[in-house]
């Protein structure tokens, strides 16, 4: 039953505004704010399912969906600044401006984390002492729960800026190559950031994937689907075998960039987008980051016996802090260089 109200709350937030479009038009600005306030959603529930010893089928499949939800996230970050207008101007002080935008949010929620911690006895994902908190400060040590998407983003970006500065080269090819260069020195890591340049390829050939909507699109959305089932399948034999690791990254970044090419395909035939989801979109980089701070302070209070009060204190916990940091960070903004977000 308390799946099913997930379920069906999830949906009453997500439905509204769903549009059948007439042409294909890409993903405009409006509606990517809108997907990432669904998959900040989707991360929650994928974390917070994991608290559950024996999910039913539901919360099985929210806890098994996070890379997924995490490889739009790189691919809309690919697509959205080769679409900027300032891509092709970006200056040196242009890639330190957008690092420290990302860093500014975290840098106030390590610190929440660690009053909660020292005021609350809030566990943290490590353990917290002087040189613990001096490393997380530039994101080495992990008090912030599943901030490694900060860290690979930040590099990400960083390479972005480096490869666009090579001329008569590919730079998507050759982001493309560095990561997988980068995939063999830490191979721990999601591989999920691939969807990234997909997003940039996807993007410079938006006219080609429109061209594609337009034909046999039925029959290009089920080929992914089952590239996709293939994919996972692979993950899941992989882990029958005695070195399993290379099988499921291949998996991983095949599933994940498979799927978020899936939603691209989607978009251009539907328009998804409501208020809520805008509102939640705006902060759902916060989101990302305080959720799982919202999780473990509602774990001091309620387990998974009691799922309605543990589910709703977390939600509510990690969207009104996201709101107030956002708010934050907006002031601050305002007092650097480029005056606004």
């Amino acid at each position: 039953m308390f799946s099913t109200s997930i379920l069906i709350a999830l949906a009453a937030i997500s439905f509204p505004g769903i549009k059948i479009k007439t042409e294909a038009t890409g993903i405009s600005k409006q509606e990517t704010v809108a997907l990432k306030g669904m998959l900040s959603l989707m991360v929650f529930l994928h974390h917070f399912s994991g608290w559950f010893a024996n999910p039913d089928p539901i919360l099985y499949f929210f806890s098994h969906c996070g890379s997924f939800m995490v490889s739009v996230f790189f691919f809309l970050s690919g697509y959205g600044i080769s679409k900027s207008k300032t891509a092709e101007k970006q200056t040196f002080k242009d890639l330190i401006l957008k690092i420290l935008k990302l860093f500014i949010p975290f840098w106030i929620i390590d610190a929440l984390c660690l009053v909660m911690y020292y005021s609350l006895e809030v566990p943290l994902p490590t353990e917290v002492n002087l040189k613990i908190i001096l490393l997380s400060i530039i994101n080495v040590a992990e008090i912030v729960s599943f901030s490694w998407f900060l860290s690979t983003i930040t590099v990400i970006y960083i390479l972005y800026f480096l490869t666009k500065k090579i001329e008569k080269i590919n730079h998507i090819l050759l982001l493309f190559a560095v990561l997988i260069i980068l995939s063999f020195f830490v191979p721990e890591l999601w591989l999920t950031y691939f969807a990234f340049p997909i997003g940039l390829l996807i993007s410079k050939e938006e006219l080609f994937f429109r061209f594609l909507s337009k034909i046999k699109y039925g029959m290009i959305m089920a080929g992914i689907v089952v590239m996709i089932l293939l994919a996972i399948m692979l993950k899941y034999f992989g882990e029958t075998l005695p070195d399993n690791k290379i099988a499921g990254n291949v998996a991983d970044v095949l599933s994940g960039t498979l799927f978020a090419v899936f939603i691209y395909m989607l978009t251009n035939k539907i328009h998804i987008g409501n208020k809520v989801l805008s509102f939640i979109g705006e902060i759902s980089y916060e989101i990302y980051l305080l959720h799982g701070l919202g999780i473990f302070f509602s774990s001091k209070f309620f387990t998974f016996e009691k799922p309605y009060a543990f589910f709703l204190v977390a939600l509510v916990f990690t969207l009104v802090t996201s709101f107030i940091v956002n708010r934050i960070c907006k002031k601050i903004f305002k007092m650097l260089p480029t005056g606004k977000k």
